[in-house]
């Protein structure tokens, strides 16, 4: 009697293989097409190369400014007046992951993966943005770093930079509008709404 048990456990067993396998081979797998070429660790040419061809109206997906438009939706700033009509995005521009300007306002993305925070690198490309663009207001930068669990950068990235209450501030002053986003909440749910 026990024996038989067995015998019908491990018949189950193997129709249940069967079947699995037929499913991975009509598509039900976690087999992505991406990984195969590149490194899912890989933050440059993977990740923000792909957030970025999402990004730029101009991209090959003939959607023009509708990801763009949705990702600023999920970003939920209300001071930050971006003309997305006239973005203009860039992949590693001078080491800046994703940058997108409107010619006046500024869009900053530091994307991290697994990859820790560089030395002064916050304040490092705001400064960059600050130099090529005289006459900048906070409210013409957006600061978004993007991770997969973090909540700001770190201050060995922020050199003497502090964040508070979604702002940057230089020596007490206001610089920067900051925005912490991870790739669970906002970036899945951005996807899914494009």
């Amino acid at each position: 009697m026990l024996d038989e048990k067995y015998v019908d456990f491990f018949e189950e067993l193997n129709k249940f293989k069967e079947k699995q396998q037929k499913q991975k081979e009509r598509g039900l797998n976690d087999y992505n097409l991406l990984t195969t070429v590149l490194n899912e660790y890989d933050e440059v040419r993977l990740h923000s190369r792909v957030i970025g061809s999402l990004l730029d109206i101009n991209g090959l997906h003939y959607q023009k400014e509708l990801f763009l438009e949705k990702f600023m939706e999920i970003l939920k700033i209300t001071e930050f007046e971006f003309n997305i009509e006239e973005s203009n995005l860039f992949l590693e521009y001078q080491n800046i992951d994703l940058y997108l300007t409107d010619g006046i306002k500024h869009i900053i993305i530091e994307n991290k993966i697994f990859a820790g925070d560089q030395d002064n690198q916050i304040r490092r490309y705001y400064e960059i943005i600050k130099n090529e663009n005289k006459g900048l207001k906070y409210d013409d930068i957006l600061v978004i770093y993007l991770s997969i669990d973090r909540l700001q950068p770190s201050k060995y990235s922020l050199g003497n930079l502090i964040i508070e209450d979604n702002y940057i501030f230089d020596n007490g002053e206001k610089i920067a509008i900051f925005k912490n986003i991870n790739y669970t909440n906002e970036i899945l749910n951005w996807l899914d709404n494009c």
